[in-house]
């Protein structure tokens, strides 16, 4: 390859439909090489342009017409031979044949595709005659055998002079067939028809043969087929998931269908185009096939010069070109070379500006170290001062050189933009070196700092003097905070801080302005700074990375100082435990003591092993502060610990001294009444026995704390004793000598207030004794009280004797609780007790005799309809059975006023129940309803009705007690109908809240009823139908008997519904798996089809159900009867058909009879799948098993006997599956089974065969020759059945 020529095969794959600016290109070639469509557009386009008939089209009408135009191409070719073939038999002058018509361009009879027919005596090769066309002269190179020298190529001239013989014209009406297409006299398209020599007819069936070759002249099978791949990338690119959200499934995969036959159709139209275009890219192959010019054809390789892009085709492409016009052309102008400028710019920048740096790092000999602070401010302030030299001192000395020197420089003002690029790419590249040099810089400093075997913590503090210490340039301090240690700078801080310096040296030169924009050369510039550094470019971020990594490192090794501290931490909160400590009252002296030593010898520990400064590697840790803390805290807490002993020790004498005040002062008060004397005498009786040996026991606890302090005077702090502590010591002392004598004086007082208040007592109680007996006079008084009239009086005067009794109970209680204090005997005041018993008889009698009034006009004068029957007669009676008690009450105590009254009584209750209650009952009913009413007002002759104005009085007045038998009977039909109506009222309420639960069914999208549901809803609907059932056969039921019919047919309906529900539902579960695989369905079509429509039917019923909250509503749908009743046919028509498959089945392979239907059937829908194929195998011969492990690990099964003998391994085993995948589909499972048992029988025989004359070979002469010829015929027969089921291994020795 050489020069701007680029080769690139044409890709006849990737081609696509061209459209009609690819037939009629634009101004490239003239009339044989495409372009006439250019003419015709111009022609189009003028205004002025006369027609003959009609425009030519614009080459957007042309798009769209010239399929249409192809097509009647086609339909004209078939018309013409339709007419040939209708003349029949007749004598009519015919058209040439075919081939001589449209001479064949591709020679079929090659065995390479797409050859290239020449017709030629010598076409050479057919490698040689495919895709050489686009290499230019490589088309006349062909292959040669000049005798024996061998095979040489050499270049062969086309033979120009042979003649080609003419075509005949094809028989067709071009003016009517380009009707649309008329060409406009002396239009462009017109003058280059002409100037090609060509009339407007030969220019027709040049487009006529060119269609033609391309939709006919090369076969379909001679094109590649259309790459799945690609058919895969179009549905990713489409994203189907998101057009069925909008649009039905079905709908899309249509479209689908569609879009890939029309780009399938695209795809051989553009291949079969790109191969008649490379075909009649050779002039001698357009004349054969009278194809003069080819439209839009493909652009010769080589034909234009390029350089650039590897493998563009004919040059860049059409849009590029302007594009690498332009560049070349700014490159040209823009480049600009050294100038005097530039070189006293150079001068200028190493003499003063190129030792500068951005950053001012201290030495490793420096011995001072920086807080952060210091150094980032350090740091910041340079950075400044270098940024503030750039703008004042460097832009001015390069504003002064561009000016003393611009002008010669520049020469001509159109070099000024180039050369202002130049100086300005030569600033930039000059302020970049100060940022690249600071960063090395900035990492260099680091990496001082980046070993990684460096000291930790703990090897510090093992140094001696005399030992190196490590280098560091900055201090942090530890700090104690909130309870915890840390440092004072946050170590998190110190890496963000280091980071942001280098950030901002980094971006501190941005922004400095380029010298034409300072110098007022090109105040509008789009860039009107120097280029700058930036942070994302790549050194920057390895600079920055590789700090990061050193500062964490370092910073890691910092952080394990916090370690050290761990056992003195607890010294921060060593005073909140301390204090807590401090107020347990249980501690003993030893325990004060051990903390306290404890306390000092943490101290001393902390000012031994802790230094003040720890030099780590880059950072150095200043901990006198922490160190310092961590004593003061050891020390704060001893303070307390003593502080808190004399603190108790003077609470301690403060309370003893207050208990003797208490025990003193309660002792002295006098007593006033026996409670209280004998309260004080207990008290001063308990303090002697217990009280007192506590106090004095407490005193020698006050007393051996103290001995405790004199004792510890060597480690206590006299200073914290003063003189109240001394006081308290002295107070208690004190009352511990007097209290023995003050208790003595006491106990006598005691005695004495004693004799005093016995003697008040016992007045007292003479007193409530004589008041008792004048109760039980006014008591015996009642005996002559038997006036009905005046039984209010009575009752009034019977609660005042009740309250007085009550009063005296209190009292009586208050006296005995004195006796017991006193130590006496209780009293019994009997009169008290005889005195109660006494009244309550007369309460009884006239509480009854009152409430008996005062019901009576109740029942009698109040509103009728508002009583209760039952409430009144309950209250009739226990008045009834009260007046008979009190009656016989009385008769045994010999009271005949009082007896005379009960009988009263009784004679009123008797009247009540033998003459009204039964009235109350009849027409006091709850359940009469109005025409109950209207029957009663018939037969009392008078209306009645449930108001307020009857009442028991006027009903007895008018003799509406004669009716009664009548009243009774309409009442109790009454009650019935009105519990029927309850029962009605309580089954349905029963049924709201049943609902049909249902439950998904495994992976199939649709529901099953639950078990226990049906069960519930079968149970509800039995007893239902018993108890309508029995309200249906009641004599009351007339008024219901409607409601009563509509309820049973619901119930009976239900059940029927219920049973053929729960039928259908177990026999489409059943067949459910088996009738989902397709292979099932293809072997049984009639009953796949029964099936389908019953599993629409069910899906949609469920779904129903499941939607629906009640029961009720689920079972009272329209038809849902006939439809169960239905599916339940046809899954049985189903049923019967799968059955005498069955049959087929086990007639076709005897092993089948041991398995069950639903076994059988799992076997045909599972035998592809090996782990479950197994299983039938298990299932079919009991006397074999099954290695589960090998089923996992191989897909193979080993077989053995049920003695355990193993006959597995290699070619001895019985294996359904392959180790490529199931061999074998469901209709050849019989055959399977059967070969399986003819191979295993085989290799069986085989190894006893071969066992046998392996130990008679050693006695038989022939035994070697007889086994291997029995060898080869087993395996012959073994390879014969593997043959016929591909599935099966196969034989062998």
């Amino acid at each position: 390859m050489s020069g701007a020529m680029q080769r690139q095969p044409p890709v006849l794959g990737c081609l696509v439909q061209p459209t009609v600016q690819d037939l009629f290109n634009t101004k490239e070639s003239r009339l044989g090489t495409g372009g006439l469509a250019d003419a015709a557009s111009k022609s189009a386009q003028s205004p002025g342009t006369p027609r003959t008939r009609r425009q030519v089209p614009t080459s957007a009408s042309l798009e769209h017409s010239l399929p249409r135009l192809a097509n009647r191409i086609r339909h004209a070719a078939g018309r013409k031979n339709e007419g040939q073939a209708d003349q029949g038999g007749a004598l009519q002058r015919s058209m040439p044949s075919h081939s001589l018509q449209y001479p064949p361009v591709i020679n079929e009879h090659s065995r390479t595709l797409a050859v290239p027919y020449t017709g030629s005596q010598d076409p050479g090769s057919p490698s040689g005659r495919i895709a050489t066309n686009y290499a230019g002269t490589a088309a006349w190179l062909t292959a040669r055998l000049p005798g024996n020298l061998g095979r040489t190529l050499r270049w062969l001239q086309s033979d120009d002079d042979v003649s080609l013989p003419a075509l005949p014209k094809p028989a067709m009406d071009f003016d009517t067939l380009f009707a649309d297409q008329v060409i406009v006299e002396g239009s462009q398209l017109d003058c280059d028809i002409h100037e090609a020599g060509l009339t407007h007819y030969a220019f027709y069936e040049c487009l006529y043969r060119y269609n033609h070759y391309v939709a006919e002249g090369v076969p379909a099978e001679f094109i590649a087929e259309f790459n799945t791949m690609w058919t895969t990338n179009i549905n990713n690119l489409l994203d189907l998931n998101s057009l069925t959200l909008d649009l039905p499934k079905a709908h899309v995969q249509r479209m689908v269908a569609d879009m890939h036959n029309e780009v399938g159709q695209d795809y051989l139209h553009a291949i079969k185009k790109a191969i008649i275009n490379h075909i009649f890219s050779d002039e001698r192959a357009r004349q054969r096939a009278g194809v003069y010019f080819v439209p839009g054809p493909p652009v010769v390789w080589g034909t234009v010069p390029f350089i650039g892009v590897e493998g563009t085709h004919g040059g860049p492409p059409a849009e590029w070109r302007e594009a690498l016009n332009e560049s070349r052309e700014h490159i040209a102008c823009a480049l600009a070379t050294c100038s005097r400028s530039s070189l006293r710019l150079l001068e200028l920048w190493h003499c003063e500006f190129d030792g500068l740096l951005l950053v001012d790092l201290p030495a490793p000999a420096a011995s001072g170290l920086l807080e952060l602070s210091a150094f980032c401010s350090a740091q910041t302030a340079h950075c400044a001062s270098v940024r503030s030299r750039f703008d004042g001192v460097w832009l001015d000395k390069v504003k002064d050189v561009l000016e003393s020197e611009a002008d010669e420089d520049l020469g001509g003002r159109d070099s000024a933009p180039a050369f202002f690029e130049a100086i300005s790419a030569l600033l930039s590249t000059q302020i970049r070196s100060i940022v690249e040099r600071s960063i090395e810089a900035y990492a260099g400093f680091f990496r001082r700092f980046a070993a990684e075997t460096m000291s930790i913590p703990r090897q510090v503090l093992r140094l001696s003097d005399n030992d190196d210490r490590e280098d560091a340039f900055l201090t942090v301090g530890l700090t104690a905070k909130e309870g915890d240690i840390c440092f004072t700078t946050p170590l998190e801080q110190i890496a963000d801080a280091l980071l942001e310096i280098f950030r901002n040296f980094v971006v501190c030169l941005r922004g400095l302005e380029r010298p034409d924009v300072k110098l007022g050369k090109n105040p509008c510039s789009d860039r009107p700074y120097l280029w700058d550094v930036s942070l994302d470019e790549h050194h920057v971020k390895v600079a920055e990375e590789f700090i990061v990594g050193v500062i964490r490192l370092n910073v890691a090794n910092v952080e394990q100082a916090l370690t050290l501290y761990d056992d003195y931490k607890h010294l921060l909160d060593e005073e909140t435990r301390i204090r807590q400590l401090s107020e347990n009252v249980t501690l003993t002296r030893e325990d004060y003591m051990a903390q306290v030593d404890k306390l000092r010898a943490t101290e001393a520990a902390i000012r031994e092993n802790c230094p003040n400064e720890i030099r780590l590697q880059m950072i150095s840790i200043d901990c006198a502060e922490i160190n310092e803390t961590l004593c003061q805290k050891a020390a704060e807490a001893v303070q307390i610990l003593l502080q808190a002993i004399l603190r108790n020790l003077l609470l301690k004498n403060d309370q003893l001294v207050k208990n003797f005040e208490t025990v003193v002062n309660h002792m002295v008060k006098k007593p006033t009444s026996e409670l209280e004397l004998v309260d004080l005498e207990a008290h001063v009786e308990e303090f002697r026995s217990n009280g007192l040996r506590s106090l004095l026991a407490d005193f020698a606890g006050i007393r051996a704390w103290l001995g405790f302090l004199f004792e510890c005077e060597d480690r206590l702090c006299w200073a914290m004793l003063s003189s109240r502590h001394f006081q308290a010591i002295y107070d208690s002392a004190r009352w511990v000598h007097t209290i023995d004598q003050i208790v003595s004086e006491r106990e006598a007082n005691l005695r004495r207030e004693r004799e005093a208040l016995e003697s008040k007592f016992k007045e007292q109680r003479n007193k409530f004794l004589e008041d008792l007996e004048g109760f039980n006079i006014v008591v015996d008084r009642f005996r002559e009280y038997g006036n009905l009239r005046q039984v209010d009086d009575y009752l009034e005067r019977i609660q005042v004797l009740r309250n007085q009794f009550a009063r005296a109970h209190m009292e009586a209680e208050k006296m005995n609780s004195k006796e017991e204090r006193l130590g006496w005997k209780p009293s019994s005041f009997e009169q008290l007790r005889h005195g109660e018993q006494a009244l309550e008889p007369y309460y009884w009698l006239w509480t009854l005799a009152y409430n008996l009034d005062k019901s009576m006009k109740q029942w009698l004068r109040g509103a009728l309809f508002q009583l209760d029957p039952a409430k009144v007669e309950g209250e009739v009676n226990s008045m009834l059975r009260e007046a008979k008690k009190l009656q016989e009450l009385f008769n045994e105590l010999e009271q005949s006023t009082q007896t005379a009254v009960a009988v009263q009584l009784e004679s009123q209750l008797s009247v009540m129940i033998t003459s009204h209650l039964g009235l109350v009952h009849a027409l006091c009913n709850k359940s009469l309803r109005q025409r109950h009413w209207e029957h009663i007002t018939r037969i009392v002759g008078f209306p009645i009705e449930p108001d307020h104005v009857f009442t028991l009085s006027l009903i007895v007045e008018r003799d509406v007690g004669k009716h009664l038998a009548r009243l009774e009977a309409i009442s109790d039909a009454a009650t019935k109908e009105h519990e029927i109506e309850l029962v009605l009222d309580s089954m349905e309420a029963e049924w709201q809240p049943v609902c049909l639960v249902v439950i998904p069914w495994r992976q199939t999208g649709t529901f099953v009823i639950a078990d226990g549901c049906v069960t519930e809803m079968q149970t509800l609907v039995e007893d239902h139908l018993t108890k309508t059932q029995t309200m249906r056969d009641s004599e009351h039921v007339s008024p219901w008997a409607a409601r009563v019919a509509s309820w049973e047919n619901w119930l009976a309906s239900t059940a029927k519904i219920l049973e053929r529900w729960v039928r259908l539902q177990k026999t489409w579960t059943y067949l459910e798996p088996f009738y989902t695989s397709n292979d099932m369905i293809k072997q049984m079509p009639m009953e796949g089809q029964l099936f389908r429509k019953v599993d629409n039917v069910w899906r949609k019923l469920m779904r129903v159900a499941s939607e629906q909250d009640s029961a009720m509503q689920v079972t009272k749908q329209h038809g849902l009867l006939d439809n169960l009743v239905d599916c339940c046919s046809k899954l049985d028509q189903v049923q019967k058909g799968l059955a005498d498959y069955l049959e087929t089945k086990r007639l076709a392979f005897p092993g089948h009879f041991f398995v069950s239907n639903g076994e059988l059937l799992e076997i045909l829908v599972d035998i592809k799948e090996p782990a479950k194929a197994q299983l039938l195998v298990r299932r079919c011969f009991e006397t074999v098993d099954t290695d589960e492990q090998h089923i996992k690990s191989r897909e193979t099964v080993a077989t053995s006997n049920s003695q355990g003998d193993e006959v597995a391994g290699g070619r001895d085993a019985v294996t359904l599956v392959g180790d490529n995948g199931p061999g074998v589909s469901e209709n050849d499972v019989e055959d399977l089974l059967r070969l399986e048992v003819e191979m295993q029988y085989l290799s069986e025989a085989f190894g006893v065969i071969t066992s046998y004359f392996e130990a008679q070979g050693a006695r038989l002469t022939d035994g070697r020759a007889i086994k291997e010829e029995t060898e080869r015929e087993l395996t012959t027969i073994l390879e014969r059945l593997a043959l016929q089921q591909p599935g099966l291994p196969s034989g062998g020795g």
